[in-house]
């Protein structure tokens, strides 16, 4: 049996496996912290927006990463700019499309997965044609034989957002780094803090 049979989606290796065990407890510890609005002392309110936001990128790291460097670029939705974009080859794609039925608007994704091709590429090669009608990008012609048709397009869908992996975009894991700083940080004066009562008390 393939061995990475056992791991769970997206886990590649039993290093991955439990530095996502890790730091997943981890922000759980964390999270219930701030809730219970105690760490090792009880806690001011901004130490609990600061373990809040911790947890957050223990548990959501592309989601903290996303807001420095968003995985994907988006691209205008003018025909002329989606017709001439060149599209590489180690880039996956995403186009979102709204699509009129008898019940009303459906909203799809199709997903261009990178290795797709085996150099770079265009929408026509895709097997894709389109038309501007009121202001609005519409597939207006299928290639039989293209991927699009293969992946489920049809013509009259409404592209509605087309975004590009950024590849530049650094490995999500240069967050945790970060966040343990931040966790060991607030962490002291917390128990700084607690130290200062206790002596206080002694005095008295």
């Amino acid at each position: 049996m393939d061995p990475k049979g056992y791991f769970l989606i997206g886990i590649e290796n039993i290093w991955h496996a439990l530095v996502v065990i890790i730091t997943s407890l981890t922000g759980i510890l964390v999270f219930t912290a701030a809730t219970q609005a105690w760490f090792i002392n009880k806690m001011k309110w901004y130490e609990i927006v600061a373990f809040l936001l911790i947890s957050l990128s223990f548990l959501r790291p592309d989601y903290v990463m996303d807001k420095f460097y968003p995985k994907f670029e988006y691209s205008p939705l003018q025909i002329n700019n989606l017709e001439m974009v060149t599209l590489k080859p180690d880039h996956d794609v995403h186009i979102k499309v709204t699509r009129i039925s008898d019940y009303g608007e459906r909203y799809k994704l199709f997903v261009i997965e990178k290795n797709s091709f085996d150099e770079n590429y265009s929408l026509k090669d895709y097997g894709i044609s389109l038309v501007d009608l009121e202001g609005k990008t519409i597939i207006d012609a299928l290639d039989w034989k293209g991927n699009a048709k293969k992946d489920g397009m049809e013509m009259g869908d409404i592209i509605t957002e087309f975004k590009i992996e950024n590849l530049d975009r650094p490995n999500k894991g240069i967050v945790y780094p970060f966040a343990l700083i931040l966790l060991f940080g607030f962490g002291y004066f917390n128990y700084k803090r607690g130290v200062e009562k206790i002596n206080e008390k002694k005095i008295i």
